[in-house]
């Protein structure tokens, strides 16, 4: 359910912000990203995708200003082994 409320409120930015790679930043882009790795642990191992876009679309805005900028990129490492982990299994 975090999910949905994640992917509505990137929704309500994307309207004030017209981005074609939506994404979320900040505190919520952190939290955003730890919900759908849990998600790909748990469930579906699709969400580690999702998640590496979201850093992806973060890291190509050009106009991005945030002191958690690098935290979202620490999740790169530890998506990459679980994803590997997970697809052995």
């Amino acid at each position: 359910q975090a999910i949905t409320y994640f992917e509505e409120a990137m929704l309500a930015k994307n309207k004030l912000t017209k981005r074609k790679k939506q994404y979320l930043n900040e505190v919520l882009g952190y939290f955003y990203k730890l919900a759908l790795i849990v998600k790909a642990n748990q469930e579906d191992v699709s969400y580690f995708t999702a998640a590496l876009q979201q850093v992806e679309f973060e890291e190509s805005d050009r106009k991005i200003n945030s002191d958690l900028f690098h935290v979202g990129q620490g999740v790169v490492k530890p998506i990459n082994c679980l994803s590997t982990l997970l697809n052995t299994i």
